[in-house]
């Protein structure tokens, strides 16, 4: 009696606090995270272009997917041969065959009934798996390979590596033979080996609630986990319009470097709530990408006791929302001009941008061929977007309106003949005479005839003689250095000042195009003549060659464009040249369309609008690609700036400008000018031009 009630004293006394805590720890629930919503991407009108939404997936518990790895068949083999010395290897793959063959029997079955209620070739489900078990196989590679420095006292000399084709090359020169290689990963256990993993997520809820009713509490053979096949209710990203915009909205990707949330009964701190883990998501590229920060949102935390009070908790903070300057309906039917509905009624890859002249905003940015955002990440889809050869003129990754580097060709003229009328180069009477027999250079090509020309002449009939003249006039140094400031060889899209100058880069890989450097591959005036009328060593966006004839159409004024309304953007502008000067490029433009020997003249008549509604001007461009760049103004102020190019070897009126002109009369249709009509005037013989 006196040792118990020593006792009984020491535990009230000594240990009691303990005793307490320990008690009133199992008056609480475990606590747990609160997710937050991440905020949505919207046009310019207000229609949604990315938002999250409840959505179903499909999970395989790593028990399932395990039986098809081959490193679990082999690590099962060895620890056989291991307990059973002086069995051979036959006997190894026989007692594994008769001990989990029913196993995988079983997941065929399963795998089989799954692909026919999801509708989805088994292949695809088989696709999942792997990546599910190369997943958790380079994880346990990882720590494996740790795990060996740090028992052979050689952690001094353990150093991370950069990515799992590394990780396996050091494990395996440290470790040459396969099977105690094999059996030192297969014997790490991860936190992911107790899970599912997704397969496929934005699935029907119908489907959903289908798999889910025929695979509760299947059991695999032996196993006692009764729940390989799960559906989970969770958020989904939902893009409504599919591939309208993919290239410019973006897309969410898995966090592969980061591990499961920890289970934290204190306050998290709030690197901890803004922290990564594994079951998280983050943009890949694009506006997800941009505005990361902005769209995430915060988690939040919460500990309830055991009768569900809350005892302690954080709130989670949701995503800010962005809306974009383009107009998803009008970026549609842009790309069913590219899809078909032209004049030539045939499909064509290539790009087009449209710009607020008053404003700088972007309108549209048409990429084509697309994709589909919300079917991206399914294996076929997957792998024919991201891992086709350089040369496959698909390229459904590439942003063609940011991304890709286009010859100018004439498009570019106006704005070389700015830049010399501004540096007092020529003047607005300033006359060739355009014959072969004036020619300074020695090759045949580029030749024309147009007699004596004037700057606005140029522009109207395309003279390649007069520009090749005024570029070498005009100079290297004084060429490269007005091009740049006209917004070619550099990047010239507006961002919100907080965002990071890189993360441009990586989100949309906005290109600079190219100035080659004059007078070190080749000569000097052979570089120049080149350049002057728009071809190599020249190379340009279709935004930069956008946002160039909207500087001649606000008479001089630089502006970078921008692609956000909210968060806003600061507005950039820089007169680069003068209004006098400025007016005498819109003339020329003008003619290309108004006059007979305009080399537009054919592609837009019947006009579109009486002339007193509508003011056009334009410029065509031919380099083994159809161009077109012009300007549609009103007298009521509104303006809009337009750069097509046509993947297609063939002169700009013939493909490019038709289009143009389509386009426009789109634009018309949405608002963003007058409603169009056909205007019946005669239509002469067409004039051409590089």
């Amino acid at each position: 009696m006196g040792v118990l009630v020593a006792r009984l004293a020491w535990l009230q006394i000594h240990d009691g606090a303990h005793y307490v805590k320990l008690a009133d720890e199992l008056l609480e629930q475990q606590p747990h995270w609160l997710d937050t919503v991440r905020g949505g991407i919207y046009d310019c009108h207000g229609q949604a272009l990315a938002e999250d939404q409840l959505g179903f997936k499909i999970c395989l518990h790593y028990k399932l997917t395990r039986l098809y790895d081959e490193g679990y068949w082999k690590y099962r083999e060895l620890q056989y041969l291991q307990k059973n010395p002086g069995k051979t290897a036959t006997d190894a793959i026989e007692y594994t065959q008769k001990k989990f063959g029913p196993e995988l029997e079983l997941a065929e079955q399963l795998l089989t009934e799954l692909a026919e209620i999801i509708d989805e070739p088994i292949k695809t489900i088989y696709g999942a798996i792997d990546d599910i078990n190369d997943k958790i196989s380079i994880r346990r590679v990882s720590q494996a390979r740790y795990k060996w420095y740090k028992d052979n006292d050689i952690i001094d000399q353990y150093e991370p590596k950069e990515n799992a084709q590394a990780i396996q090359a050091d494990f395996a020169e440290r470790i040459p033979d396969d099977n105690e290689r094999t059996r030192l990963i297969y014997q790490t256990d991860l936190l992911e080996m107790t899970q599912a993993h997704p397969i496929l997520e934005s699935i029907p809820k119908k489907t959903a609630l289908t798999v889910r009713e025929r695979f509760v509490g299947t059991v695999l053979a032996d196993s006692d986990y009764d729940r390989p096949v799960t559906v989970r209710t969770v958020k989904t990203r939902v893009y409504p319009h599919r591939d309208a915009a993919c290239h410019l909205i973006g897309q969410l990707g898995p966090v592969l470097e980061a591990t499961g949330q920890p289970q934290i009964k204190r306050k998290p701190a709030t690197e901890e709530l803004t922290a990564y883990y594994a079951d998280h998501r983050r943009g890949q590229w694009g506006i997800e990408q941009m505005f990361e920060t902005y769209l995430r949102g915060r988690s939040g935390w919460i500990k309830r006791d055991i009768e569900h009070n809350t005892i302690d908790s954080i709130d989670p903070i949701s995503g800010s929302d962005v809306k974009m300057t383009i107009d998803i309906e009008l970026q549609k039917d842009i790309y069913e001009i590219f899809q078909g509905q032209n004049d030539q009624q045939v499909y064509y890859r290539g790009a087009a941008v449209i710009i607020d002249v008053p404003t700088g905003q972007i309108r549209a940015a048409v990429s084509v061929p697309t994709f589909d955002l919300n079917t991206y990440y399914q294996t076929e889809q997957f792998n024919k977007i991201n891992f086709t050869p350089d040369d496959d003129q698909e390229k459904l990754s590439c942003n063609r309106a940011f991304m890709e580097n286009y010859q100018p060709g004439s498009t570019i003229k106006p704005t070389i003949l700015l830049g010399a009328l501004e540096k007092n180069i020529i003047n607005a009477q300033t006359e060739y005479y355009c014959d072969i027999q004036g020619k300074t250079w020695d090759e045949p090509r580029y030749i024309c005839s147009h007699g004596q020309t004037t700057p606005e002449k140029a522009i109207r009939v395309s003279c390649n003689f007069y520009l090749i003249k005024v570029g070498e006039k005009m100079g290297s140094s004084q060429m490269l250095d007005w091009l740049k400031q006209a917004g070619f060889g550099r990047q010239i899209m507006a961002w919100p000042g907080e965002l990071r100058t890189d993360g441009t880069h990586t989100a949309f890989r906005e290109t600079v195009g190219y100035l080659s450097p004059i007078g070190q591959d080749l000569p000097t005036l052979y570089h120049l003549r080149f350049m002057s009328i728009g071809l190599n060593p020249l190379k340009a966006s279709v935004l930069q060659i956008a946002n160039s004839v909207a500087t001649i159409a606000r008479d001089g004024q630089f502006v970078k464009p921008s692609l956000t309304i909210t968060p806003a953007v600061p507005k950039y502008a820089e007169r680069i040249a003068s209004i006098s000067n400025a007016k005498i490029m819109q003339q020329g433009m003008r003619g290309v369309i108004y006059e007979l020997s305009g080399t537009a003249y054919n592609a837009f008549h019947p006009l579109p609008w009486d002339e007193t509604k509508v003011h056009l001007y334009g410029k065509t461009g031919s380099t083994g690609k159809s161009l077109f760049a012009c300007y549609a103004r009103t007298d009521d102020g509104r303006c809009l700036a337009l750069a097509v190019v046509v993947e297609v070897d063939d002169d700009g009126s013939k493909v490019a400008a038709p289009m143009a002109r389509e386009i426009l009369r789109v634009c018309s249709r949405h608002g963003y000018l007058p409603p169009a009509e056909q205007i019946e005037t005669e239509s002469p013989s067409l004039g051409s031009g590089i």
